[in-house]
């Protein structure tokens, strides 16, 4: 894969990243819930809250550990690897990249990884 149009996809992720993140963590969100009050009115509400909070909370976490591994690949092509598995040394393929443009290891690899931090 071209290094130009990979950096370009990994930016655009990290932009994606960004606009989410900033998006959850202000209290703007709930502005248009339709409340008068932010003093709830049901005690079923402090559930929902509570829900909505722990699912923020994984987005949140999901979208950092994403930033880091985006944030290396664009280190791998600032340093001249970028595309090849960092355990076999192989090309990793187009296909694999254009999809997951983060990848560090062919599938092969990945899997034996998977598998051993089962």
């Amino acid at each position: 894969m071209d290094v130009t149009h990979a950096r370009k996809l990994l930016e655009a992720r990290l932009a994606e990243i960004g606009h989410s993140s900033a998006v959850l963590t202000t209290d703007g969100h709930e502005l248009g819930s339709g409340d008068l009050s932010h003093i709830h009115q049901h005690p079923g509400d402090q559930g929902s809250d509570l829900s909505d909070n722990e699912r923020e909370v994984a987005i949140l976490d999901a979208g950092a550990a994403d930033r880091v591994l985006i944030e290396q690949a664009i280190g791998r092509i600032d340093s001249g690897t970028y595309g090849t598995c960092s355990v076999c040394g192989k090309a990793i393929p187009d296909e694999r990249l254009e999809a997951r443009p983060e990848v560090e290891r062919c599938v092969a690899d990945q899997q034996k990884y998977e598998a051993s931090q089962a």
